[in-house]
This record gives structure tokens, sequence and C-alpha cells, in this order.
């Protein structure tokens, strides 16, 4: 399965974002080193200048509660903007069924 966890925040007033990103992801992968995780963000700001960033995670034999609570405390200790929405999404196999 994989975590996808997005958020917006103006770039030019929290510079310090994708370098706590980074760290944050860093810890997570000396704590779950199964996982294979990703920063991306939209090419474009919106309206009012924030950019959209999204990390996902790709859980490999890891539980999610447990994974979702780390990833929630080392977000508040990074000081990462907030609000951070998740969602979780399955992949399906060539014939759209999930592969059990």
């Amino acid at each position: 399965m994989i975590l996808y966890v997005y958020f917006k925040f103006v770039v030019r007033d929290e510079p310090a974002v994708p370098g706590a990103v980074r760290a944050m992801q860093g810890e997570l992968r000396r704590e779950f080193p199964q996982v294979l995780s990703r920063l991306m963000k939209r090419p474009d700001a919106d309206a009012e200048g924030r950019e959209t960033w999204m990390e996902t995670y790709e859980l490999r034999q890891v539980d999610l509660a447990r994974f979702r609570e780390r990833l929630d405390q080392l977000a508040v200790l990074h000081h990462l903007p907030q609000p951070r929405r998740n969602e979780v999404f399955v992949p399906l196999d060539a014939a759209g069924s999930v592969p059990a």
C-alpha cells in the first residue's frame, strides 16, 4: 500500500520546510528501512502563492497505524506545515483486483 501525505505552504515564508521534510524522511528510513519514500510538488502555486507538496511512502510489511503515528510525531517535531492530509491507496493487478 502507498500512503500519500499532502500539504500547502508559501515557500518564501517557510524556507526551512524542504530540509525539514528530507530530515524527517531520513529518520523514517532509519526506523523503517523497508519503506520507500518520495517528495514531490505541484508545478504551480495556487492563487494565494501556496505550493502543494506531497510525500509518498510505499509501505511493505509495515504496521500502518504505527508508521502513521511516528510520521505525525516527526512532522510536529520538524515543524512541518499543518494541516497534513493523508490517504492510503492499494495497487491493483492487471485485472483490476487487489492482489492477495
